[in-house]
């Protein structure tokens, strides 16, 4: 199977001062769904439209294999993609929409009649080859887009958020479709999303991109667990992680502290790292679930602070609360009861607790 390789990929379009895209080196292989990570105009899409031959880099390489690809017009890579806004023809049978590009390529009719049966059934749009595709839902129109990436058999399969024009509910019935097709066809896919959902449920990597960069190329767990950075810290996770700058500093036993105010918490985790730099500006974050209204275990750290808004969601509540300035979100269980305006005392996981550097924004 194919493996797609980039090398130092980057896009700068004339008139502009920044590049869209610097120094990209990224490899995904056949056990790869691959996940491009990010907010609007982050580079995403430049460099899946790259990948697919529509847009040429201003440097670096991209490879399938052992081919060189770069150079290539998009007919000729053998690469499958799937649009956001379907593309199919509208006067065109869904039969004829999977067959369109196998009659330009000239296949014989016998095999491309073999393709399709083989590819409605995966897709289970077989009894849907006579319509036209105004007579499909979008979930079902959907299916035919991808179904006419496969009839060519690809090496690679790219997708430029085929889900986002779709309600909740298919979106959340065709995620999983598409995840079984990666474990059918055995062949790296390339998935473009600004929805973290997507990205957490199907993708086995993440590229989190910003600014026309790489900010991590993690597993979903590594990503949401380890951050990189502030920016990862904040794009993926909902809600986003809370962050407090802080101060850290070393006691006088030699222990790691970081200190808000009148607030000191020891951080054994960290004692290593903060002993080199024993006055260091820091930005402390800690996701919502990993507060408390308990001590569920000996490494928490209490901290007072009062209720301004709460959010009902159904299974939790989303408590917003002032702790001496700074603005915390709380994700509680339902019978958690509260107050606007009420003192609460909180516990702070320690052994969940992320610590950045206040000027890079780096994870320490």
């Amino acid at each position: 199977m194919a493996t797609l390789t980039l090398k130092n990929i980057s896009k700068q379009y004339k008139n502009d001062d920044h590049a869209t895209l610097r120094s990209i080196d990224l490899t995904v292989t056949d056990d790869d769904f691959l996940v491009l990570l990010g907010p609007s105009s982050c580079g995403k899409t430049t460099l899946l439209r790259m990948i697919a031959g529509l847009i040429a880099p201003t440097e670096g390489e991209i490879w399938i294999g052992d081919r060189n690809i770069t150079d290539l017009p998009p007919q000729n890579r053998g690469i499958g993609m799937v649009f956001q806004n379907y593309a199919l023809y509208p006067h065109m049978s869904i039969k004829k929409n999977l067959t369109f590009a196998l009659e330009i390529a000239r296949m014989k009719k016998e095999q491309r009649e073999k393709e399709v049966e083989r590819v409605s059934c995966i897709l289970n749009i077989q009894n849907h080859l006579t319509k036209k595709p105004h007579m499909l839902s979008g979930g079902e129109r959907q299916r035919v887009a991808m179904g006419r990436a496969m009839v060519m058999k690809s090496q690679l399969y790219l997708f430029d958020e085929p889900l986002s024009n779709l309600d909740e509910e298919l979106r959340t019935k065709l995620r999983p479709e598409i995840l079984h097709l990666f474990h059918q066809l055995h062949v790296p896919f390339v998935y473009v999303t600004h929805d973290q959902v997507d990205a957490m449920t199907m993708g086995t990597k993440i590229a989190v991109m910003n600014q026309g960069e790489i900010q991590q190329l993690a597993s979903p767990e590594e990503i949401y667990h380890h951050p990189a950075n502030m920016f990862v810290a904040e794009f993926v996770g909902s809600p986003k992680m809370n962050f407090i700058p802080v101060t850290a500093a070393i006691s006088g036993d030699q222990k790691a502290l970081v200190r808000y105010g009148e607030e000191e918490l020891s951080l054994p985790q960290y004692n290593e790292i903060l002993l080199a730099d024993k006055q260091k500006d820091c930005i402390l974050g800690i996701r919502p679930e990993d507060i408390h209204f308990t001590p569920v275990s000996e490494h928490m750290h209490f901290i007072c602070c009062t209720l301004t808004r709460y959010e009902h969601l159904g299974s939790q509540i989303l408590l917003y609360a002032d702790f001496q300035g700074i603005s915390l979100c709380i994700s509680a269980p339902i019978h958690v009861r509260a107050k606007v305006g009420e003192k609460m005392t909180v516990y702070l996981d320690k052994q969940k607790v992320h610590l950045f550097d206040a000027e890079t924004q780096v994870h320490l």
